[in-house]
């Protein structure tokens, strides 16, 4: 629970975001400010001390609301700040002189103990009680692994060396989540604020209106392309649903989407923006930093299952339009394509300053230069005051503290696999469990990404399963890169799936709407995300990684089985009409096969036999019907 800060916190709250940004700043342009460069990892306490103190200023302990700041909050925070300090300020000594082995006094080992503590304690009031338990587990767990069954089994620590080598190793807390974190994500977190503070929600907003609003369904299509831009910068589902689905959810409704229909369109179009470039969320970056490649590469990879997975969404939202007879945006509410465009050029400029230093792989510049951009345009142009530059710093410290205090706790997780060698170890045994046979452990993996989801935030999932189970599925002879995308897709998943369905859960709450039933419909509309996730791992080319021209046939087939599952799913195919089950379902597998199939012959020989079947459909009438709204469904439209 959030608490409602008074004038004197706030203004605390934006010093502490000053001072992140500040620090962000010296450390990624290397200014050397004080006459000193920073160690990293004295940076990166530095960072986790204003984010300890945020967090315990800005988040209640339980869910009832406290409109103060108890003395004990300030008290944990302190203690965490202090802590945090002392380690940035020996950060060379802790490096150079092996603290996590051999700490020089009983002080640093109950130093470590505290801010151990009080770190998980921070992230179980910002990202819930399963992902605490699971770090507090992770934590404890070098302790007892010399006792744990064989497939757990690893070398084992004393309370003392576990808690140094958690705190202090390069690969727990300070480990590759927080060096993520303060050396890439920042830049875009803060990149996401400014935007959004600026006008740059309002932007897209208007932009796919002028786009999409005068097609038939086009309060629904607005919404799918609005919360595919808006959430590629924002890289959260449930943010972007609170944030454009208060918008675009009751816009839907009057134009005659049932309610629990719009609530999934927009839960399904928000959980797609963690898989749009360019931003796509905290997890590409930290793919990007597992695979040791440029984020730009992974940018690129994702580019085509995005696409897919909007393609099929678009098709299903096409469908309902065309079967409920929902017609475009009245032309007078629909904005003027050059209007917004003239009006918007600060965002499109900024996205494209953002996109230039992507290519040029200078990945954590690249947010800090669109946010000049930004700063400089509306500026000038008289539509952001200076004296609100003081309050974007208040709505930066909230995120990034956030961000800073999850990712490294996750990092306990890598330490605990790391430091017993248990990580590598169990990537052996599941290979052995699904008895070397690539496609069940491929399932398999499905299968543990989406019970991980359903209970942890995408990237501790992601971390999780990027160390104990991608391995065995590269061993596989899978390709890398679709395998840690593979991972991310089932990970996100539950955004939308009962029972968690987190996307959900705003999303029915703005429509007034139940929940099982936005979630379930949300399934349906979100296909693609199942389905997309197989075929790239089985076909490397839909990820672009097979070299030359052979990468467009098998995107132009991939397009095509999505379009035709999709038509399957919606009993429904242009020219022909509306279809009998039957054939929808034969559309549909069909569709799927010529999606993942791997050779040529298949998908051509699948793709002839659909076209004979429609065909036949078309001439004969036999596979047609007729739909009939009931009563009920057309009251509530």
């Amino acid at each position: 629970m959030k608490r409602e800060l008074g004038p004197v916190w706030r203004t605390v709250s934006t010093l502490i975001g000053l001072a992140i940004i500040g620090l962000a700043v010296n450390y990624i342009f290397n200014l050397g400010l004080f006459g000193r460069v920073m160690q990293e990892n004295s940076y990166l306490y530095a960072l986790l001390a204003l984010a300890c103190l945020q967090v315990y200023i800005l988040n209640a302990p339980g869910v009832t609301f406290q409109a103060h700041v108890p003395w004990y909050d300030v008290a944990l925070g302190l203690t965490g700040f202090t802590a945090c300090l002392y380690f940035a300020w020996h950060g060379l000594q802790i490096t150079a002189e092996g603290w996590m082995l051999s700490p020089p006094n009983d002080g640093v080992v109950w130093l470590s103990v505290a801010l151990c503590l009080i770190v998980l304690e921070a992230l179980r009031r910002v990202a819930g009680l399963a992902i605490f338990i699971l770090c507090a587990l992770f934590v404890v767990f070098p302790m007892v692994a010399d006792r744990m069954p064989d497939f757990l089994y690893g070398n084992p620590f004393t309370f003392q060396e576990a808690m140094t080598m958690h705190v202090l190793d390069s690969q727990s807390l300070v480990g590759i989540p927080m060096r993520v974190t303060g050396t890439l994500l920042i830049g875009f977190i803060i990149f996401g604020v400014v935007l959004s503070r600026t006008g740059g929600g309002r932007f897209f907003l208007d932009a796919a209106s002028a786009l999409m609003g005068g097609y038939r369904g086009g309060a629904g299509k607005i919404a799918v392309v609005a919360s595919a831009l808006f959430g590629s910068m924002s890289g959260s589902s449930v943010s972007n649903v609170i944030t454009t689905g208060s918008v675009t959810i009751p816009a839907m409704k009057s134009s005659g989407f049932r309610p629990h229909v719009a609530g999934a369109i927009e839960a399904c179009a928000s959980t797609g923006g963690m898989l749009m470039p360019p931003v796509m969320g905290a997890v590409a970056f930290l793919m990007a930093q597992f695979l040791n490649i440029p984020y730009f590469d992974v940018v690129v990879a994702a580019l085509l299952p995005s696409a897919l997975y909007y393609l099929g969404l678009l098709i299903l939202l096409d469908v309902y339009a065309v079967r409920h007879g929902i017609a475009g945006v009245p032309a007078d509410r629909i904005p003027d394509a050059r209007t917004v465009l003239r009006e918007g050029w600060p965002f499109i400029g900024s996205l494209a300053v953002l996109l230039y230093f992507l290519y040029l792989r200078l990945e954590a510049f690249a947010p800090f230069w669109a946010i000049l951009f930004i700063l400089a345009a509306v500026l000038a142009l008289g539509r952001f005051p200076v004296k609100r530059l003081w309050g974007l710093a208040t709505d930066i410290a909230g995120p990034v503290s956030e961000l800073i205090v999850t990712l490294g706790a996750v990092g306990f997780i890598i330490g605990a696999l790391s430091m017993t060698g248990v990580g590598t170890a169990l990537s052996g045994e599941l290979v052995g469990l699904a008895g070397d046979n690539a496609y069940l452990l491929l399932l398999m993996g499905a299968a543990a990404s989406f019970i991980l989801g359903m209970g942890l935030t995408a990237s501790a999932c992601y971390i999780f399963l990027a160390v104990v189970l991608a391995p065995g599925l590269v061993q596989q002879g899978f390709n890398e890169i679709a395998i840690h995308l593979f991972i991310l897709y089932w990970a996100i998943i539950s955004n939308i799936t009962p029972p968690v369905a987190l996307a959900c859960f705003p999303a029915a709450k703005i429509a007034g709407a139940s929940y099982f039933r936005v979630g379930f419909r949300a399934v349906g509309f979100g296909f693609a995300c199942y389905v997309v996730p197989f075929a790239f791992v089985l076909n490397s080319a839909l990820v672009l990684q097979t070299g030359g021209w052979l990468m467009l046939p098998y995107a132009l087939f991939a397009i095509a089985g999505v379009v035709l599952a999709a038509f399957g799913i919606g009993q429904y195919l242009p020219f022909v009409g509306p279809l009998h089950k039957a054939v929808a379902a034969i559309l549909t597998v069909g569709g799927i096969v010529i999606l993942g199939a791997v050779d040529f012959t298949t998908k051509l020989w699948t793709l002839a036999g659909l076209a004979l079947l429609l065909a036949a459909v078309r001439l004969t009438g036999i596979g047609q019907v007729t739909w009939d709204v009931p009563d009920t469904e057309k009251a509530e439209a």
